[in-house]
């Protein structure tokens, strides 16, 4: 039974301030791994989606993580290397967290789009981010600093 825009517009606005929380949450995680990483890593605006522009969205973080055989992005493969600022498992790390905010827009998008009561994946989702933030920290904390310039 296909879900009308009143009930996927409904379903939105009640996630919404969860996405905009997390997309703090992925922003302050990848300054936190990354001193200046708008200035050398293709991050995307993080921009905090509506309704209606979560089908383009999802697809453009996509292209902007992976190529077409859905490895790495050539843009994020030369950011690991050339980044001045930190070292190669901080730019692995940050893109580790743009990743992320790419499963919740996915999710959120689903979540919004299903029939009421039939996922539960952006709650899921949601319960996760905690943790997957603290092992992107964790790793880099652990990581060697080689390649930075501090």
């Amino acid at each position: 039974m296909p879900v009308d825009a009143a009930t996927r517009q409904t379903r939105f606005t009640h996630i919404r301030p969860t996405l905009l929380a997390l997309r703090q949450q992925i922003r302050d995680a990848i300054d936190a791994v990354h001193p200046d990483a708008a200035a050398c890593l293709p991050l995307p605006d993080f921009e905090l989606p509506e309704r209606y522009t979560l089908a383009a969205l999802a697809p453009a973080l996509h292209r902007g993580l992976f190529n077409r055989r859905s490895g790495v992005s050539d843009a994020w493969r030369r950011a690991f290397d050339a980044c001045p600022h930190a070292g190669r498992e901080n730019a692995i790390a940050a893109r580790e967290l743009t990743y992320l905010w790419y499963q919740v827009v996915c999710r959120a998008r689903y979540y919004a789009e299903s029939t009421p009561g039939r996922t539960d994946d952006f709650h899921y989702e949601k319960a996760r981010i905690p943790k997957r933030i603290t092992a992107e920290l964790s790793r880099v904390a652990a990581a060697p600093r080689t390649g930075a310039t501090t």
